[in-house]
């Protein structure tokens, strides 16, 4: 690959080639600068001058990960999935618990300190760096017949002033774990209740600000959230109103998600993952036509719990 990023959160720059992140397709690496433009007064017409703070110097891509229940390092269970890297950078805390009952999971919850991120990027011999600025807004998609996609749109400031340094790209060994395929059997209740949903989408909705002063200060924060769920499903006679009445009432509801389940609709061990919400509030529904069905897509607002936590994604070890 022409490019490649290793990516880890904290003020650490992770170490090649750990922490390797597999892109699902190639990225751009443009550093931007700002540039001022000011109109010199001087009696004649096109006279302007410009300037550049050679110090701010941002880094602003999107990048998208088909998602993998383990990692390259090892198979034990609780083994972080490569992506979990980027979930953190994007504002959620990674919790490993070893024992039992909880025997062997990765649990990814949104924080109320989200830790900015560090990064080392390669394209085509070049080596740029990003220390301790990094932060992003994640999406995660699950498509019937699709792999799990985690997408971020990554903001952060280079080092260096964006100058790279030559060095060859690193050797990276890719993933042997399978993809986490979303099928039929996969299942989401809301309320308790099954929902025939084709795509399903966890939005993070950060509100990212950038903090530029003196004494150098030079870095990205998530400053707020606005979580919310979404499910795409063809709607009959008999759930036309449901959604509606919902809506109308102002409904929260607990919403289960399980993902990539065996050929019986069962949680899978290192295979699976589980993302749960106990306040999912009925927010909105947008309604289209599709191949002659009404297409819905319904909205949940995920609201917070009594340890500040909107829904939680769980990977490993299911009893």
């Amino acid at each position: 690959k022409r490019s490649v990023m290793f990516l880890k959160d904290g003020a650490t720059l992770p170490v090649t080639p750990a922490n390797f992140l597999e892109l699902q397709e190639e990225f751009a690496v443009n550093p931007n600068t700002d540039v001022q433009e000011f109109n010199r007064i001087s009696g004649n017409m096109g006279s302007y001058d410009s300037y550049i703070d050679p110090f701010k110097v941002t880094f602003s891509e999107t990048v998208s990960h088909k998602m993998r229940t383990s990692n390259k390092a090892g198979t034990a269970l609780e083994t972080p999935p490569e992506y979990g890297e980027l979930l953190k950078v994007c504002g959620m805390k990674e919790t490993i618990d070893t024992g039992t009952p909880s025997q062997e999971t990765v649990v990814y919850t949104n924080t109320q300190a989200p830790t900015k991120g560090s990064a080392i990027i390669y394209l085509d011999d070049k080596k740029f760096t990003l220390t301790d600025t990094m932060v992003g807004d994640l999406t995660m998609t699950f498509e019937a017949g699709q792999a799990g996609v985690v997408s971020a749109s990554l903001s952060g400031y280079y080092d260096a002033k964006g100058i790279p340094v030559d060095e060859s790209n690193p050797a990276v060994t890719l993933s042997s774990e399978d993809c986490l395929i979303c099928t039929k059997t996969d299942l989401i209740t809301a309320g308790g209740t099954a929902v025939k949903a084709d795509a399903i989408r966890l939005t993070m909705g950060a509100d990212i600000q950038d903090f530029y002063g003196f004494d150098d200060l030079a870095e990205f924060n998530i400053t707020d959230y606005n979580i919310k769920l979404e499910a795409d499903f063809y709607v009959d006679k008999a759930n036309y109103a449901a959604e509606m009445n919902k809506l109308i009432n102002q409904t929260v509801e607990a919403v289960d998600i399980q993902m990539s389940t065996d050929d019986s609709g069962n949680l899978v061990s290192g295979k699976s993952v589980r993302l749960q919400a106990q306040f999912a509030k009925a927010s909105n529904r947008v309604d289209s036509i599709d191949q002659n069905k009404v297409k819905r897509t319904f909205t949940w607002l995920l609201t917070l719990d009594t340890n500040a936590e909107a829904f939680s994604l769980s990977h490993g070890y299911f009893a």
